[in-house]
């Protein structure tokens, strides 16, 4: 059965992380977490979750691509969550599913609104970088 794959972002020690699976362990079935790591090399190293990759660049969704080419066929979903984000319910994804059939919608998010050609931080951040464009065009 294709479910939620929960890829998760965090940079916090091997110890922390491990905790942080265990408790998103009794939401979601262990198999659907992905831990995508920005930390160092060595606390990567020591986390013991299997299904872990290493973000050593800024493409973190590239890097997730490429684990669902691999394995997007038990996936029909991805939650992404930052470390910090905890789920404080045991059906979870279930509930995501549930919101996206009844919206019609393809992606859910949380105060999501655009920011292209305002003043926003984020937006003027990027448009300084001469390569964001041409990468968001890639």
């Amino acid at each position: 059965m294709k479910t939620v794959l929960n890829l998760i972002l965090s940079h916090q020690p091997a110890a922390a992380v491990s905790k942080m699976v265990a408790y998103w362990s009794r939401c979601v079935p262990n198999e659907s977490i992905l831990i995508a790591y920005g930390g160092t090399k060595s606390e990567f190293d020591a986390i013991q979750h299997k299904q872990k990759f290493f973000v050593d660049d800024p493409r973190l969704f590239q890097a997730a691509a490429e684990f669902l080419e691999k394995r997007g066929d038990q996936f029909r979903f991805v939650h992404f969550a930052e470390y910090d984000h905890l789920p404080l319910v045991p059906d979870l994804n279930e509930r995501q599913i549930e919101r996206l059939t009844a919206e019609g919608a393809d992606l859910l998010g949380y105060h999501v609104h655009r920011v292209d050609g305002t003043n926003n931080p984020h937006f003027l951040y990027h448009m300084a970088d001469d390569k964001f464009m041409s990468y968001t065009e890639s």
